[in-house]
């Protein structure tokens, strides 16, 4: 009995550690964990945003990831997800060359033309990108039909609509639940699971700052930061 609950102790604690690293991997990458002043109010509740948003991200995966699997993350992608959930034969695309920072398979894609990638994959992921692309659902279908257990993707939480048709790398839309919801029936894409994740809180010295952004014409944001999250896995109906 006491070797079950040692072992029961000892994952919760391998969790843990894990949890930690992955939460603390990104920011190390960029860098914005040795440059942010937590005197700067952006910068203390970016830091928080991010930190919150990765912990979040991190038990929605492991709630459907079992084991190292075969990964095809695209987007703005420092390797630290595969670094965690993925194997050997995972694939990281990106945009730019981020090759010095990831482990493992990586080549450079302009994806708003679609991918081009012959080979199949467990799981695939885009993170606040598909909000990015020019052709997000003919991204969003290409990797659903080569990742055979499904896609997770995150953009950001709107209450509205919002079409900015920024095209130098910027936001081209931002969609609410209901525009992903009624998106997705259309062309045949099961919402396996959905989460909201949170990621600001507003206290007292904020709410000046959230006053300013609602005068502005964003409601959801915080310091031009988003307040949450919209977190789905997908697949596609058969």
């Amino acid at each position: 009995m006491r070797n079950i609950k040692q072992k029961i102790v000892d994952s919760v604690l391998h969790r843990a550690e894990n949890k930690a690293h992955y939460s603390t991997r990104d920011l190390s990458i960029v860098g914005f964990d040795n440059n942010y002043d937590v005197n700067d109010p952006h910068d203390a509740i970016l830091l928080k945003q991010q930190m919150s948003f990765y912990n979040q991200r991190y038990d929605f995966l492991e709630k459907h990831i079992a084991g190292h699997s075969k990964i095809l993350e695209i987007g703005d992608v420092n390797g630290f997800n595969i670094e965690h959930f993925g194997n050997d034969q995972s694939l990281s695309v990106n945009f730019v060359d981020f090759s010095n920072n990831i482990k493992g398979r990586f080549m450079i894609m302009n994806a708003n033309d679609g991918i081009d990638i012959d080979e199949t994959f467990d799981y695939g992921m885009m993170f606040e990108t598909l909000e990015h692309l020019h052709n997000p659902i003919l991204v969003l279908n290409q990797m659903l039909g080569i990742c055979k257990k499904g896609v997770f993707v995150s953009v950001p939480y709107v209450r509205k609509a919002v079409v900015k048709l920024n095209l130098d790398g910027g936001h081209v839309f931002e969609l609410s639940p209901n525009d992903y919801k009624k998106i997705f029936d259309y062309y045949g894409i099961t919402i396996v699971d959905y989460n909201r994740c949170n990621t600001l809180k507003l206290d007292i010295l904020s709410k000046p700052f959230k006053l300013h952004s609602m005068l502005h014409g964003a409601p959801d944001e915080l310091f031009g930061i988003f307040e949450s999250f919209q977190l789905y896995y997908l697949k596609k109906n058969v």
